[in-house]
């Protein structure tokens, strides 16, 4: 989450100190992009591990 944060930022100063360049526009939004569908990976992946563990094998001192 704090990589997320910190790339997010990162693509917001590229985007601002790009000058209009289309190269560096294009490259602070595939950063943006990346980090978007990697924080939506993180987040499905840890609601899928939460279904299979304490909905279906009923384990549940994993429980958040």
């Amino acid at each position: 989450g704090g990589i997320a944060v910190i790339l997010i930022v990162y693509a917001g100063y590229k985007l601002m100190t790009s000058q209009g360049n289309p190269e560096a526009i294009q490259g602070a939004k595939n950063i943006l992009t990346s980090v978007i569908a990697g924080l939506l990976f993180l987040i499905f992946s840890v609601m899928l591990l939460e279904v299979i563990t304490v909905d279906i094998l009923h384990i549940p001192f994993i429980s958040y």
